[in-house]
């Protein structure tokens, strides 16, 4: 059973590391997770990795449409998993500022 995911936004560039949590999750089966473009139907599926019987894990690759909000499907051995709960997810298009450099300048500018 499907529950929650821990991550409800992130960038469309991928990297971010995704938690799926549920229940019953069987360490032999074949997890992935399906992000289908709630507006254009558009899909793309994410391998996961089993972390223990009520967790999985994953790392998004770069969603190739627009910003998006998405549905989101567990599958398991090729069949979609019930869900209990909000399985939503948005990849934004927003660029984010991981550094600056210089860090310091002067007042008067210049730097």
């Amino acid at each position: 059973l499907f529950s929650s995911l821990e991550q409800s936004q992130g960038p469309a560039a991928g990297g971010q590391s995704i938690t799926l949590h549920g229940v019953a999750l069987d360490p032999a089966g074949a997890y992935s997770l399906t992000f289908t473009d709630i507006a254009s139907q558009r899909a793309m599926e994410v391998g996961m990795a089993f972390l223990s019987d009520t967790a999985l894990s994953g790392v998004l690759p770069p969603w190739p449409y627009q910003a998006a909000a998405t549905a989101v499907s567990l599958i398991r051995n090729g069949t979609e998993v019930p869900k209990d709960g909000s399985g939503t997810y948005f990849y934004n298009i927003f660029a984010s500022v991981s550094a600056v450099s210089p860090t310091a300048a002067q007042a008067t500018g210049g730097s």
